[in-house]
């Protein structure tokens, strides 16, 4: 569950970046996009993390090992220089993707409890949002 969890902080701080970048046409409903799409990010992580420690303990939650997880997502994320937001939305619809995609898969393993399931099953709920939101902007 943990992969999941670095999935969402390096959604998190790319959502946040492009929060703070973008800019041209549409800029106040993109900042605002990514406002959500970064706060909607964070507090996956956060409820991930917390269900994590709850049932597993703290063990395995080194914030270097998060943080190289989040860092190979990132490495090829577009930061400076873009031109136009569409390229952002890209970036983060494909993350957002991978994310449901893992999420799914984590719902299907016997060893999730019913609880940590329904969770989960939350939070692919609000991605799938996320996906149709990104995918009619791109349009």
């Amino acid at each position: 569950m943990l992969e999941i969890a670095v999935s969402f902080r390096a959604m998190q701080l790319f959502a946040h970046h492009a929060h703070n970048l973008c800019a041209r046409l549409a800029f106040h409903q993109d900042h605002e996009f990514f406002a959500e799409a970064y706060g909607f990010a964070e507090k996956s992580y956060d409820n991930i993390i917390e269900r994590i420690i709850g049932t597993k303990g703290e063990e395995g939650l080194d914030i270097k090992n998060i943080l190289k997880g989040v860092y190979s997502k990132l490495d090829k994320a577009p930061s400076i220089g873009v031109k136009e937001n569409k390229i952002f939305y890209m970036f983060l619809l494909e993350q957002f993707k991978n994310a449901n995609k893992e999420l799914n898969d984590l719902c299907k393993k016997p060893e999730i409890s019913e609880g940590t399931r329904q969770l989960l099953g939350g939070i692919a709920d609000e991605v799938e949002v996320f996906v149709y939101k990104i995918q009619q902007r791109i349009k």
